[in-house]
């Protein structure tokens, strides 16, 4: 396979085939968040989301905690958050218009990038295309977490903080890529390049350090007529992109990743151990994308692709060792090793040769990759509409445990129950849904460094919907967070339990939650004097 991409014809098609499907796949993204399906379950990060652009529409500058009931910032308040946040309030909409423009801007900005980038690296104007195809459709085992660029991450995560992170590395990418031709535009790299990493850096900490990194290992590495002073220099302007985040007014980003409560503040996701099944399941993830390995090496021009090959060393490597420490960081990590892996994928179908047995077995990687991706489509989608079908007739085969038709009007109306701005404490991922209504929780499953006591918070959650624990015990919970609300799933909790819970006032069901709100601001079982017996 020979791509030569001189002739002006040949640019021209590829470059309206890109916007076709560019355009496209802007099409399928404001359709599925025109009513986002991932509403349908507990446990989803949409409730975060919501959260953020909540808060961020009613103050964009000065907002407070959108998770728990502090006035501690939080670190998901970003320059691309307050941007969809302004955006949304100058045309009246919510938290969930929030969202659409999100997946919009984040998907355009993907795709610009891709074609940018693609451009610039492989000189072709069939790069873009190629590589849009690798980055969406290398993935065999089809993952559904955030970083992950599986069809199915995509329609349900789009809007989230790490899509746009994403987008912007590969702008990122060809800016430094760009500047390696001269020093003409110097100046406006270095601005660029510094601006780009403070707001990738800030937007999501993981997502943000792996683009910065790529960017370093390009403008050390990647071939261009500059020199070592001008890489120097371009490199220095994303040192000091890193240092301009550290007076970012809602917090500093690096002090984030070095608390106590990230580190510890996971539950380890074991892709690999001991057990071999655990490594099978890697390369199932990372799939098409192994081939990639043969791009690392340009064998044209007879040179190891070190802008690659050294970062994929390291971040595998750092992939291995998280897994091997139990880390939940691994998760975080393996798509980073997907998409140098892509990158090599793309390398490897675009090297020109004259030999035939490399055409044909381009040829067929590049067909297989396809149907992949076609796959990945389908299967993305069925996954969406059964969602979808859920939330309309509350009724799928094989119903997961989290999910639930009527979150949304359950959470409104929690809200009739207490006023505005009141706290609630609610059992495990029922939380989450709370989150993003007006009223506040005591703590959710996760715990957020920005709030000094969050870990404090949770395990008095967890206490309070423990066995054994006592009314006394309970009650100052209650009194300590100035709780108005008590939430709970029956489906989550064992009968005894439900039981006990009653004692503090009248149970409210809606579906599938149950509720006690206090009465005249206290619930009457702890104004009671006297001992109570254990629970």
């Amino acid at each position: 396979m020979r791509y030569k991409g001189t002739g002006r014809n040949s640019h021209l098609i590829m470059s309206v085939a890109y916007f076709v499907a560019s355009g496209l796949s802007l099409i399928v993204i404001a359709r599925v968040f025109y009513e986002p399906a991932a509403v349908v379950s507990y446990e989803r990060d949409i409730w975060h989301h919501l959260s953020v652009f909540r808060e961020l529409i009613a103050s964009p500058f000065h907002a407070a905690n959108p998770h728990v009931d502090t006035m501690d910032p939080s670190r998901s308040y970003t320059p691309w958050s307050i941007l969809v946040a302004i955006i949304t309030r100058s045309f009246g909409g919510d938290e969930f218009d929030a969202m659409r423009v999100s997946a919009l801007g984040a998907i355009a900005v993907i795709l610009g990038g891709i074609q940018v980038f693609a451009r610039q690296y492989w000189k072709t104007p069939v790069a873009p295309l190629v590589l849009l195809v690798a980055i969406f459709g290398t993935w065999i085992e089809q993952v559904d977490h955030t970083g992950y660029t599986t069809i199915r991450t995509t329609l349900f995560s789009v809007a989230y903080p790490y899509a746009p992170v994403i987008g912007l590395s590969f702008w990122t990418w060809w800016v430094a890529l760009k500047s390696l031709r001269g020093s003409v535009r110097l100046p406006v790299h270095m601005f660029a390049l510094a601006t780009l990493t403070f707001i990738m850096l800030i937007s999501h900490q993981l997502q943000g350090l792996f683009g910065i990194g790529m960017t370093g290992a390009f403008l050390l590495f990647a071939p261009g007529e500059a020199t070592w002073r001008h890489r120097f220099l371009l490199s220095a302007s994303v040192f000091i992109g890193l240092l301009l985040t550290q007076v970012w007014i809602y917090g500093n980003p690096i002090a984030y990743v070095l608390n106590e409560n990230v580190r510890h503040g996971h539950d380890a996701v074991r892709f690999l151990s001991y057990d071999f099944s655990y490594a099978t399941k890697i390369l199932w993830v990372l799939g098409l994308g192994l081939v990639g390995i043969l791009g690392f090496f340009d064998w044209h021009r007879r040179r190891l692709r070190l802008e690659l090959f050294l970062p994929f060393l390291v971040v595998g490597t750092g992939f291995v060792v998280l897994t091997y420490v139990e880390s939940w960081v691994n998760v975080r990590v393996l798509p980073f090793v997907a998409i140098i892996l892509q990158l090599g994928l793309v390398s490897a179908i675009l090297t020109p040769s004259s030999k035939r047995y490399v055409t044909i077995f381009k040829n067929g990687i590049l067909i297989i990759l396809l149907g992949t991706l076609i796959y990945g489509i389908l299967y993305g989608t069925h996954k969406y509409n059964r969602a979808r079908t859920f939330l309309e007739t509350g009724e799928v085969s094989r119903q997961p445990k989290t999910w639930s038709a009527t979150i949304l009007k359950a959470t409104a109306f929690a809200e009739t129950l207490v006023p505005r701005d009141s706290v609630a404490i609610a059992h495990l991922q029922t939380a989450f849904p709370i989150e993003a209504s007006s009223l506040s929780v005591v703590a959710i499953p996760r715990l957020f460094a920005e709030v000094p006591d969050m870990a404090e918070r949770k395990d008095a959650n967890t206490t309070f919907f423990d066995h054994g624990i006592s009314v006394e015990t309970r009650c100052a919970i209650l009194k300590k967070y100035d709780v108005r609300l008590i939430v709970w799933r029956d489906v989550w909790l064992e009968p005894d339990i439900s039981n006990d819970l009653a004692l503090f006032g009248n149970v409210r069901a809606y579906n599938d939650l149950r509720f006690i709100a206090a009465e005249e601001n206290e619930f009457a079982i702890c104004g009671q004097d006297g001992n109570h017996d254990n629970m």
